[in-house]
């Protein structure tokens, strides 16, 4: 039995062991006497929440085991230097010159005897397109702009690739604010062309963090818990997605698709689920060929997370039709794979109302039935958390204030999450924004909306207090104890959150609530 094979039947085994827990927790709920509807309805939405946070952590457990026993990076197979063209396209959107001649100078000193770069610019600032013609003739590339926006990032891509000769067999896929190493083609290359059925290539996407800078640790561990953790267990699972940057495609293959997804913002990986609806296969490399610039502050990183949650929430809902039109155009774990993966963010979205649950529960008096898991999971839930924090503290010296910190953005994030699935189930439209790769001016008052932060925490300082009241008078009870406790960890999460908002308030000028 493979080291896989193992893993796979832990993950199954506690499933089957949850999935009792939960079937006994359903039917207290519906049996149960002196239960009014709504005291029903609001325990099997937490029942029905738990359960799914409880398969996406089983499934980011698995993810992680694998990535640490199982995982083994591809190498390439074939002798000799690489000559075969390739392109390297740079899609830009308003962004700073001088971030994307960072990028360029890095590009064109890629150690690679046959190279085509070319600079998508989609930019509607007249300045910056000027600046960006510049920068492409003192490096020599070639300027592709269009009049339109159709497809966003994707479109752009998918524009460029009707310029590219027959004789460019790869396309190398490069972001504005990323400086890229100049082994990266010596190294990827031979590895397509030893292997004709690998469709796409993708390396990890690194952003080196900044020593007690909130905002940047939280950013970048995130990343690195997606990159190293996540990648590397679905690439032991041939489920590797794209990220966006630092990717490498077969050309013929990409083509053969229709190219990037431009029905997506989050074109990355709309892409790779076509990919694999397709029957093709991808590699996930975990080699750091580029790094990158991360959001400058809450306000951006927001925007950025805003922009991914919401590509991944209308996602959900294409694969779940193609789960139900075509259920065997793939194989069942790349289907849980695609579902668990691009729902994460509903986990984020829905503790906002769990934020507000210790309110129904302690001043309105609405009796809640407290989900139960075995101690066997309690153990499993530590274990995985440990290991996830040493690994991440070995990996890359994150401190332990820092990622406490961390915790309390991540927590927040709900509110962002919770934005995005309202337009996308609504079909509101959500405007593209780049995300900011500078910080702000003096003169700037881009800063985060801080007013649903504070009516949570005031709503959950009054039912502390007629907790509190009510504990004192009647006694402590289950009913009491248990919300008690979740708000006191709902205060002091979004009490953490505040720090690192007015820190951030200090690197934005004149910024106020709103």
């Amino acid at each position: 039995m493979t080291t896989a094979a193992h893993i796979s039947f832990f993950t199954a085994t506690l499933m089957v062991l949850l999935a009792a827990v939960f079937l006994r927790d359903l039917h207290l709920i519906l049996t149960g006497a002196g239960w009014s509807l709504f005291a029903r309805i609001l325990s099997l939405f937490l029942v029905a929440v738990t359960a799914f946070g409880v398969i996406q952590f089983v499934s980011y457990a698995d993810h992680l085991l694998r990535s640490i026993y199982a995982y083994r990076p591809t190498a390439p197979q074939g002798s000799g230097a690489p000559t075969s063209p390739v392109a390297v396209f740079i899609p830009v959107y308003n962004e700073e010159p001088d971030v994307v001649e960072f990028c360029v100078r890095a590009c064109a000193a890629i150690a690679y005897p046959d190279l085509r770069i070319f600079l998508l610019d989609d930019s509607t600032d007249t300045r910056k397109r000027t600046a960006m013609q510049g920068i492409c003739r003192r490096y020599g590339l070639r300027y592709l702009h269009r009049d339109h926006r159709r497809g966003f990032k994707a479109g752009a891509i998918n524009h460029a690739l009707s310029h590219l000769g027959g004789d460019t067999p790869y396309l190398l896929v490069i972001d504005a604010d990323q400086r890229v190493k100049p082994e990266i083609l010596a190294d990827l290359v031979p590895i397509l062309e030893a292997d004709p059925a690998v469709s796409f290539i993708q390396t990890p996407q690194f952003f080196r963090s900044e020593p007690h800078d909130p905002i940047s640790v939280t950013f970048s561990y995130q990343q690195h818990i997606y990159n190293k953790h996540v990648c590397r267990g679905l690439s032991v699972n041939n489920t590797a997605m794209l990220t966006g940057s630092n990717c490498i495609f077969r050309v013929s293959h990409l083509a053969a698709i229709g190219g990037m997804d431009e029905a997506c913002i989050a074109e990355d990986i709309a892409t790779s689920f076509t990919f694999h609806l397709k029957g093709r296969r991808g590699v996930f490399l975990d080699a750091v060929y580029a790094e990158g610039v991360g959001p400058p502050n809450l306000a951006a990183y927001f925007t950025q997370q805003l922009r991914w949650a919401y590509g991944n929430t209308q996602l959900l809902g294409t694969i779940l039709r193609q789960l139900v039109a075509q259920p065997r155009s793939m194989t069942a774990t790349h289907w849980l794979e695609f579902l668990v993966t691009v729902s994460i963010y509903l986990l984020g979205g829905v503790n906002v109302v769990l934020f507000l649950l210790p309110v129904a529960t302690l001043i309105f008096g609405i009796p809640i039935l407290p989900v139960w898991v075995p101690p066997t999971f309690a153990v499993v839930l530590v274990v995985v958390i440990a290991i996830q924090v040493i690994v991440s503290v070995r990996e890359r010296q994150y401190s332990l204030y820092d990622l406490a910190f961390s915790q309390a953005i991540f927590n927040t994030l709900a509110f962002v999450y919770a934005r995005a699935i309202w337009y996308a189930v609504s079909g509101r439209h959500l405007p593209f924004v780049v995300t900011p790769k500078v910080a702000p001016g003096p003169s700037s008052r881009s800063r985060v909306r801080i007013a649903p932060v504070l009516l949570v925490i005031a709503a959950v300082l009054v039912s502390m207090a007629v907790g509190i009241m009510r504990t004192v008078s009647l006694g402590s009870d289950a009913g009491t104890a248990i919300p008690l406790f979740w708000a006191c960890y709902t205060l002091a999460v979004l009490s953490s959150f505040l720090v690192v908002w007015q820190r951030d308030g200090r690197l934005v000028a004149g910024g106020g609530i709103d």
